[in-house]
């Protein structure tokens, strides 16, 4: 039990800005369980629009597309050695947000079917998204050894990537 505290505050230390993704241990085990739960917390906000295979497909599919753009860019200015750890901290630190963003996205859905007004559910969870692209652009920066300027483009170049082929696969499925 004491491994996955430690893990969580490691984790959280990068979505704070006080470690990188090579404090980290170099473990596939640590990337495996990181992708699963970066799988498990999205998929209960992907229910909100979706049935639970699809929003399963689509939660292996996203993290997938994830892995695949940032291990390609680890390779292509070869640092390849970092992968595991880059990939780790980008699964883990995404599960941390799912489950953070996972109450004010199911409130927002409440409110969105009870005609409610969204605003500060709204607000709040555009603050968590974009917490998450500034750890994301952190996460990259350390790891690809960016500037800030250089890994901000980075992030939102290959997170654009991933979102236009998520998007198309999901005009698919429906």
């Amino acid at each position: 039990m004491n491994i996955f505290l430690n893990l969580g505050i490691l984790f959280f230390n990068i979505c704070r800005f006080k470690s990188a993704p090579q404090h980290l241990p170099y473990s596939p085990i640590l990337l495996w369980g990181s992708m699963i739960a970066y799988v498990v917390m999205n998929v209960p906000l992907l229910l909100t629009q979706n049935d639970f295979p699809t929003a399963l497909l689509l939660s292996v599919i996203e993290i997938a597309l994830i892995c695949l753009v940032i291990a390609s860019l680890l390779y292509i200015v070869n640092f390849s050695s970092r992968i595991l750890q880059t990939l780790s901290a980008v699964a883990g630190t995404g599960s941390l947000f799912g489950l953070l963003s996972m109450p004010v996205g199911l409130w927002l859905y409440s409110q969105q079917i009870n005609d409610e007004t969204i605003d500060f559910s709204a607000i709040l969870l555009i603050a968590i998204v974009i917490w998450q692209l500034a750890v994301y652009v952190h996460i990259l920066r350390q790891a690809l050894d960016l500037t800030i300027f250089s890994a901000v483009i980075v992030t939102f170049i290959a997170l654009s990537l991933v979102a236009t082929i998520l998007g198309q696969i999901t005009i698919l499925l429906q």
